[in-house]
């Protein structure tokens, strides 16, 4: 080899590892943003639950009827939970 390819050799090699460096801390801050948003959404989801039981709580110490209480309750579940109203009428009735 010439002095010239062991020279253009050394820079492309020079230049590489600090790219690759930077591509595997850009991926480890990606990866870390994505598992921080998956943990926010989860931890939200949970919360879902003890909002719910302060509204029912908060709505039955203010008096109001057990039906009102649990139609408010069921209007704050995620879309995803939350159950049809016949679904929660014929748990009132008992069925």
């Amino acid at each position: 080899m010439t002095v010239v390819r062991l020279v253009r050799k050394a820079r492309a090699a020079a230049l590489t590892l600090p790219l690759q460096r930077a591509m595997a801390l850009s991926i480890k801050a990606i990866s870390k943003a994505f598992m921080n948003s998956c943990l926010k959404q989860v931890i939200e989801a949970d919360a879902e639950i003890y909002q719910l039981v302060r509204q029912l709580i908060v709505a039955t110490l203010h008096g109001h009827p057990q039906p009102l209480v649990i139609e408010a309750a069921r209007s704050g579940i995620g879309h995803h939970n939350k159950p049809s109203f016949g679904e929660v009428f014929d748990g009132l009735r008992g069925k």
